[in-house]
């Protein structure tokens, strides 16, 4: 007599029914997989929040705590992206593991891509380091800046101050140091925005305004905001450190601008070569020589000068004065240019106003210049 047939055990695989493996298969393989990923995805979060808040959120909370003020819109724009970088490098790490687990070696083989990679990590730090850039001097912050300003608007600087009664330089430094801050992309980027967005701090001073305005327009109203602002020299041609903060805090508060703007003004001012005994308003040489160089076959002299009428007298080893025109480059102060021949041994620059008649000595108002040695 024939045995009935017994109903298979789906917990033995010598009894179930090939659908009824390949569907427990299926299950446990999805359950891994989700393990799995859930691991993946709980690794990749710490990784990433150990990565931001070791170098981004690190760098905004000193940023925060300790110079809140010097949060420039490159730094702040630049902490955004980073962590907006990370937290998708780190979303498509998750996405994409499972189909790139084959590419990720198993046993020894892990242990060696790791050492290789801690390796490679090393010599590229050094290598990073050794080849790092130095913090550019003022020098170079104002070839880059005014490069980035541009010629056209470095030079309206003059003509700005002299309308408004200021210190051509400062309006230099401050727009250099603007710039440095905001480059041209940026400002470029805001005034787009702000035809949508209307009030706002634009141009190259960054000057608030109801709508965008460009770099010309931007000096013309800080030399206004600076109108009869000039922060003076001390003996040694310097500016007057705590006057000059005070005037660039009053546009930026930042210590971070402040400290950079001053740099670049001090090293924007001329340094006098020759100068008058007697000072102008300001603390400045009534004349100052701040330029003497072969050019060909002459000697190119150039300086600044505080003089009535515009002119100045040049005598030129001892023989009759001839008249030199200052032009116009600040408040009671302009520019001049002077070419003698090579052969010239002694130059004396004085105030036409002050040669004859009764007063302080004549050699008070005059630079003498000796071309023996050149």
């Amino acid at each position: 007599m024939e045995e009935p047939d017994r109903p298979a055990d789906p917990t033995c695989p010598h009894t179930a029914s090939t659908p009824t493996i390949l569907k427990t298969a299926t299950q446990q393989a999805r359950q891994s997989t989700s393990v799995d990923q859930g691991s993946e995805a709980l690794a990749v979060a710490v990784l990433v929040a150990v990565h931001l808040s070791t170098s981004t959120f690190r760098a905004i909370w000193k940023l925060w705590n300790y110079d809140r003020r010097g949060a420039t819109p490159l730094t702040i724009l630049y902490h955004a992206l980073s962590t907006i970088g990370v937290l998708g490098a780190g979303f498509l790490a998750v996405v994409t593991a499972p189909d790139l687990d084959r590419f990720v070696p198993e046993g020894v083989d892990a242990v060696n891509a790791v050492w290789t990679a801690a390796l490679a990590a090393i010599l590229g730090a050094g290598l990073r380091q050794a080849m790092a850039r130095e913090e550019l001097e003022p020098v170079d912050r104002i070839s880059k800046a005014r490069a980035d300003i541009g010629d056209q608007v470095w030079a309206h600087c003059d003509s700005a101050a002299a309308e408004n009664g200021t210190d051509p330089d400062l309006l230099r430094a401050i727009i250099a140091t603007e710039a440095l801050q905001r480059p041209r992309w940026m400002r470029r980027l805001e005034n787009l925005f702000g035809r949508v967005l209307g009030p706002g701090t634009y141009g190259v001073a960054q000057m608030h305004s109801l709508r965008p305005i460009d770099d010309i327009q931007s000096v013309n109203l800080l030399a206004l905001s600076l109108r009869d602002v000039r922060p003076g020299v001390d003996e040694d041609g310097q500016p007057y450190q705590e006057r000059t903060m005070a005037i660039l805090e009053r546009h930026n508060g930042s210590d971070v601008f402040i400290g950079c703007a001053l740099e670049i003004y001090t090293d924007l001012l001329p340094y006098p070569l020759e100068r008058t005994p007697r000072r102008a308003e300001g603390g400045r040489g009534i004349i100052e020589v701040t330029r003497i160089a072969r050019d060909g076959q002459v000697f190119s002299i150039s300086g600044t000068a505080s003089v009535h009428e515009g002119n100045l007298q040049a005598v030129v080893d001892g023989n009759p004065a001839s008249s030199i025109t200052v032009h116009p480059s600040a408040p009671g102060r302009g520019k001049f240019f002077l070419s003698v021949p090579l052969s010239t041994k002694h130059v004396d620059l004085l105030q036409p106003d002050e040669s004859e008649g009764e007063g302080p000595p004549q050699s008070e108002f005059m630079a003498h210049l000796d071309l023996t040695e050149r």
